[in-house]
């Protein structure tokens, strides 16, 4: 039994939704104005005889929020790959498993898309309404074409069968 097209097409579909992710996360790591955030959360700053201006404690606090943002999504980033990778070289060993662990991915990552989307229009920053309309848009389509090839009677007889123990 030859592998269908559906079901490659689908494993690609996998690495599409990771590139999109990358790309997203990059872009929103890019224009975050944390410098912004900093300086609107504080309303007044007392600096009476410490010897400290208020533009030190700005520097010091954008520097230390900067730091957690970053790393906090780079971990989260890492772990998301990690999630993918999974799935993809689950599914080209042709395992049952990674298809519905894909499934699974697929739902949540397509409502997390679709939640983007919708909020995107509440951005204040045209660039970041941009990027994450463009985001919304292409996880939803991706996510959705995922689910309709994987859940193909062709592909799923594929990888139940390709999951059969073989003795």
């Amino acid at each position: 039994m030859e592998e269908p097209q559906a079901s490659k097409i689908a494993k690609l579909l996998v690495l599409a939704s990771a590139a999109v992710m990358v790309v997203h996360a990059i872009l929103q790591m890019v224009i975050l104005d944390v410098r912004g955030i900093v300086t609107s959360s504080f309303v007044e700053i007392d600096t009476t005889g410490t010897g400290v201006t208020e533009q030190e404690v700005i520097d010091g606090a954008t520097g230390a929020v900067s730091a957690l943002a970053y790393g906090v999504a780079a971990f989260v980033l890492l772990i998301s790959l990690g999630l993918y990778a999974l799935v993809y070289f689950g599914m080209r060993a042709n395992k049952n498993w990674a298809r519905i662990l894909g499934i699974i991915f697929a739902i949540l990552g397509g409502l997390s898309y679709l939640g983007t989307l919708l909020t995107s229009f509440g951005r204040v920053d045209t660039a970041g309404m941009i990027i994450d309309l463009l985001a919304g848009l292409l996880g939803t389509a991706i996510a959705v074409y995922f689910l309709v090839l994987v859940f193909r009677k062709d592909v799923a007889d594929w990888y139940r069968v390709q999951s059969l123990p073989k003795f």
